[in-house]
Formats: structure tokens, sequence, C-alpha cells
């Protein structure tokens, strides 16, 4: 594992976090995940605060005895806006932690070219970052459908969790699938999108994606930098 990265769905009940650890090639690793439940609605709550704790002060210790932080976390803030935007910019002024609001968006038009993620300024003067769901989505679909066998290398973007992994967990990862888009206006064929149904949990998925993205922010980031 090279380092770690931390994504957060925010619902009206719970905090969805998950951790993900990552190796050469995009694999990916599950290393802990939970809903923090409680008043989401209330700064300072026991779930952000749970929160919080992982955020500054969790550590994971490898079997070498390496310690790892986490290095960056990711916020979706499509729900509660203002509330997430506030939390993320609390961090970031007090700890100096790289916490950053998101917010999920459709794939480009067709014709446009496709950013993976796009920095944005929000009116509080944070940076935040938009997330092209919908590619990040393609590439995992196409990930989780290529077989592995143990005695092999493990190939780019495999994905791995803990034996204690629930059945119904991993199913969240298949509630979304890709069906025909059609114009509303003309009923002339687009293309496929996303479908998730209703009612659906999806949070496993989701986090996937986000931190997908987080692991990817590092990366340009740290070129940026150069």
């Amino acid at each position: 594992i090279m380092l770690l990265t931390c994504a957060v769905d925010v619902h009206k009940r719970n905090l969805a976090v998950k951790v993900t650890g990552w190796a050469k090639g995009h694999r990916a690793f599950t290393i802990d995940y939970w809903r923090l439940e409680g008043d989401i609605l209330t700064a300072g709550s026991d779930p952000w605060q749970e929160l919080t704790e992982l955020i500054v002060n969790k550590r994971y210790i490898s079997d070498d005895g390496k310690s790892y932080p986490i290095a960056i976390t990711l916020v979706d803030s499509g729900y509660e806006q203002d509330l997430v935007m506030s939390y993320c910019q609390s961090i970031q002024e007090t700890y100096g932690n790289a916490v950053i609001p998101i917010k999920g968006m459709d794939g480009a038009q067709k014709g446009a070219m496709v950013d993976a993620f796009k920095m944005r300024d929000s009116k509080m003067g944070l940076t935040a970052f938009n997330v092209n769901v919908d590619f990040y989505k393609d590439r995992w679909y196409t990930a989780l459908k290529r077989p592995w066998i143990e005695s092999e290398e493990m190939h780019d973007y495999c994905f791995n969790v803990p034996t204690d992994v629930t059945e119904e967990q991993l199913r969240e990862l298949t509630k979304e699938t890709k069906v025909p888009d059609f114009n509303k206006t003309t009923n002339v064929f687009k293309g496929f999108k996303w479908h998730r149904p209703s009612g659906a949990n999806n949070e496993f998925w989701d986090l996937l994606i986000y931190n997908n993205a987080a692991i990817d922010i590092v990366a340009w980031d740290l070129i940026m930098r150069i």
C-alpha cells in the first residue's frame, strides 16, 4: 500500500465513510467502512466529530510497522452543501488536513472533452472539485468484470475487500446498470447512461468511485507542484 484515501457520502441519518489503500496500478484495497449514525444536519454532532477523529488522528499500522494516516478525504456535497463546505473549511483551517468537498457530475456531452475531475473555487473561497462519476463508473465496470486467479499477478484496477465484507455490501457494487438514453423530445437514441433503481443502496459503489477520484487528485496535485 502506497497511501490511504477516504471518501464520505452524506445522508440524512448517517455519514457513509470508506477508507481505501492504493497500490501500484490503481489496485484498490478496502481498509475500513462505516456508517456513522446520528444527527447529520447539526454541525459538531457525534457523526461529524467521529469523522474528524478519523481524518485527523487515525493511523493504520501495516505488518512491517509502517504508519499510514489518511492522505486525502473527499466529502460529497450533493446533500447539505453549505454544511459540507463549512465542515471542510473548518478542518482545513484548524488542522491543515486535505479535506475537500466534491460534487458528482454526469459525463461530458457528446463531442466534448472528458475530464475525470475539475477544480473549482466555491463562494466561500474553498477549493472544491467536480467529479465526472460516469468516467469512473465506466472504468470500474470494466475492471470488476475481469477475473483474477490468485496464482497470477494482480491486474491493474483489481478490487480487494476484507474477508468480513458482507454480501449486501458487495451487491451495492452492482445496483447501477447502463441503460439506453433517449432524447425526451425527439426520442432519438443518444447513447447509454447509468441508472440506479429508486431506493437502492449503492454507497459501496459510490465510495469506490470517490476514492478513485481522490487518488487521481493526489497524483494531479503532485504533478502540478513539480
